[in-house]
């Protein structure tokens, strides 16, 4: 009857570990200072900075060379902001639950840009993936505008557990004036 008993709490903890829970407020605060630095870079262009914050399981997962994805996303980007590209606003926003699996947390940040692109504007609410592996004590982050399926998660997350919910993503485009 015990041994039951202990299976049972064994059980429960295993399957409770892949829920969303309540994330604590001062792992909330460290992931908030981490993701603002992230925002930081963004405006100033360190896409250096970007990619160096990228999880290297993840780029080993995706076949992704970390030097190459520098180098291409920075001609990218050169090229998109030579044409017109302005970050108007970045806001990281308070997250509220943190996903453990797999030996690491998961958390989505959720952010609000404003992007005034030629003559348009688009105002994406869209999330920063962050995660802290146990073995680490490093936060990385994943723009989430990039993950736009179930499918697209679980090739960046093998391991993840189908109860993980994706934030839903925004993009309006207004009018330049509005």
């Amino acid at each position: 009857m015990m041994a039951r008993f202990l299976l049972l709490i064994v059980l429960f903890s295993i399957l409770s570990a892949t829920y969303a829970k309540p994330i604590e407020k001062s792992m909330a605060v460290e992931v908030v200072m981490e993701a603002n630095k992230i925002r930081d870079a963004v405006l100033k262009k360190n896409y250096k900075y970007i990619i160096n914050k990228f999880p290297s399981k993840v780029l080993k997962t995706l076949g992704l060379k970390r030097k190459v994805l520098i180098e291409n996303t920075e001609k990218i980007m050169k090229n998109i902001i030579s044409h017109g590209l302005v970050y108007e606003e970045y806001i990281i926003k308070n997250p509220t639950a943190v996903y453990n699996f797999g030996g690491k947390s998961l958390v989505f940040v959720p952010i609000k840009m404003v992007i005034k692109y030629r003559l348009s504007k688009v105002v994406s609410e869209n999330y920063l993936i962050a995660i802290k592996y146990n073995s680490d004590d490093s936060w990385y982050f994943i723009d989430g505008v990039s993950i736009n399926s179930r499918e697209v998660f679980n090739s960046y997350f093998k391991d993840a557990p189908d109860s993980i919910v994706l934030p839903e993503q925004k993009n309006t485009i207004v009018n330049a004036e509005g």
